[in-house]
């Protein structure tokens, strides 16, 4: 019984880690994320003329309730 008990407090202890750790992998997440986005609408903008217009409509509706996704997207 004792090596239950054991196994579960190490179980404890490394779900209690994982949470601690977790806000500073969803920023590193997030943070990569942003800026794979934002090299990746640059190079569209420098490859492609009409890349904003197809962007644009295609991201229209996933963005209009809290912003325009245009503003969003060309501003970096």
């Amino acid at each position: 019984m004792k090596d239950v008990k054991d196994k579960g407090n190490e179980r404890k202890d490394e779900a209690e880690a994982a949470i601690e750790k977790a806000p500073e992998y969803f920023e590193d997440m997030k943070n990569g994320i942003s800026k794979e986005l934002n090299y990746l609408v640059k190079s569209l903008k420098n490859q492609y003329s009409e890349a904003e217009k197809i962007i644009n409509d295609m991201f229209s509706n996933v963005f209009k309730p809290k912003t325009e996704f245009k503003e969003f997207l060309w501003t970096y």
